[in-house]
């Protein structure tokens, strides 16, 4: 029987409009049948806002007889945002007449618009970034970043 993976991707975010971020479904071993399976946008747990940073997307795709490769685009959403890179998941599932080797990739949107934040703590499993207080005019100064994390824990860093 076949076995079908997906690949981690990642993207430059852009300024505006929007541009595809391509993951590649491969499938190896017996390919003298057709295989499928279905690939979704998730965001639980990640950086990324559905809607906002990506266009949530389902899709179900056919390997015929042959077909090793397969590609899953992933509309990314530009802004003008300094902020940390986002990223998002991309699970597999319903597998038929194939297994599933590797089920999860990682999409990884970077940050264009100058500074990024750092991650600064993390709560119910969830990683927060918090953003500038004050940006040096000139990018020579400091970024100094404050907030607080659920339960209460207060933050304060100058990058």
């Amino acid at each position: 029987m076949p076995s079908i993976s997906i690949a981690n991707a990642s993207i430059t975010e852009g300024n505006s409009s929007w541009k595809n971020l391509r993951f590649t479904l491969t499938r190896t071993g017996d390919l003298n049948q057709a295989s499928s399976v279905t690939a979704m946008t998730d965001a639980t747990g990640y950086l990324a806002t559905e809607g906002v940073d990506y266009r949530r997307q389902v899709s179900t795709f056919t390997f015929y007889p042959g077909e090793s490769t397969k590609y899953f685009n992933v509309r990314i959403y530009g802004d003008t945002t300094a902020e940390a890179d986002e990223t998002f998941a991309v699970k597999l599932s319903g597998a038929n007449n194939a297994n599933l080797a590797v089920d999860l990739a990682i999409g990884t949107i970077i940050n264009d618009d100058g500074g990024t934040m750092q991650a600064f703590g993390a709560a119910g499993g969830k990683n927060y970034f918090l953003p500038p207080d004050v940006f040096g005019n000139d990018g020579d100064e400091p970024i100094v970043s404050s907030g607080t994390l659920p339960g209460g824990k207060k933050l304060r860093t100058i990058i």
